[in-house]
C-alpha cells in the first residue's frame, strides 16, 4: 500500500510541476485541454480527500486543480479579448472602408455636378449667341440700283396718239389737271413720240 501512494504522489508531483513550469512543454494547451486538466485534476483530488491516511496528496491536488482552473479561465478571457480586438479591427476596417467609400461617392457627385454646370454654361452660351444673332441688325449688301427703262423710242402702237402705257399716264394726268384739248394736243405732241398715220 504503501508503494502506490509513493506512485501516486511521483504523478501528482510530476502534474504539478508540468503545470507550474509551462515553459518547458513544447505546445500550448487547448482551451478544452486545460478544461479537461482542470477537471481530470478535480477528480484527483476528491479521491484523494475520501481516502484514508494523510491528506496531502489531496490538498497538493486541489491547489493544482485550482492553477489548473486559473488557466484555464485565463485561456477564456483571452479569447474574450482577442474576439474584442478582432471585433474592433473589423469595426474599424468597416469604418474605414464605408469612409473611403462615402468620399468616393461624393467625389462622384462632385465631378458630376461640375459635368452637370459646365453643360449648362455651354448650353447658355449656345443659347445667347443664337438669341444674338437672331437679334443683331442684319448687314446691308450694296445692291446696284437698276435704272428705270426708258420709254421705247418707237411706239409699238399704231394710234395716232401714240402707244404704251407711258403716253396713256400722260394723257390721264393731262386730262385729270383740267387742260383743255388744244392744250392736251399740245402737250402730248411736244412729249411724246408720235407716228405718223
Amino acid at each position: 500500500m504503501e508503494r502506490k501512494h509513493r506512485w501516486i504522489m511521483i504523478l501528482l508531483t510530476i502534474m504539478i510541476l508540468a503545470l507550474l513550469f509551462p515553459a518547458t512543454r513544447p505546445a500550448q494547451a487547448s482551451e478544452a485541454g486545460r478544461r479537461n486538466t482542470a477537471i481530470g485534476l478535480g477528480a484527483l483530488s476528491a479521491y484523494l480527500f475520501t481516502r484514508e491516511g494523510s491528506k496531502v496528496p489531496a490538498f497538493l491536488a486541489a491547489g493544482a486543480t485550482a492553477y489548473a482552473y486559473k488557466r484555464y479561465q485565463d485561456a477564456i478571457n483571452a479569447r474574450h479579448r482577442r474576439e474584442a480586438y478582432y471585433a474592433r479591427e473589423q469595426a474599424y476596417r468597416a469604418s474605414y472602408l464605408h469612409a473611403q467609400y462615402v468620399d468616393h461617392q461624393e467625389i462622384l457627385a462632385q465631378e458630376a455636378h461640375h459635368k452637370a454646370v459646365l453643360a449648362r454654361d455651354a448650353r447658355i452660351r449656345v443659347e445667347r449667341e443664337q438669341k444674338t444673332a437672331y437679334n443683331a441688325p442684319q448687314p446691308v449688301s450694296a445692291r446696284p440700283v437698276t435704272p428705270i427703262a426708258a420709254a421705247p423710242s418707237k411706239p409699238t402702237n399704231s394710234s395716232p396718239v401714240g402707244g404704251g402705257v407711258a403716253q396713256a399716264g400722260l394723257l390721264a394726268l393731262a386730262v385729270g389737271a383740267g387742260l383743255g384739248a388744244p392744250k392736251l394736243w399740245a402737250v402730248m405732241h411736244s412729249h411724246l413720240p408720235f407716228t405718223k398715220v
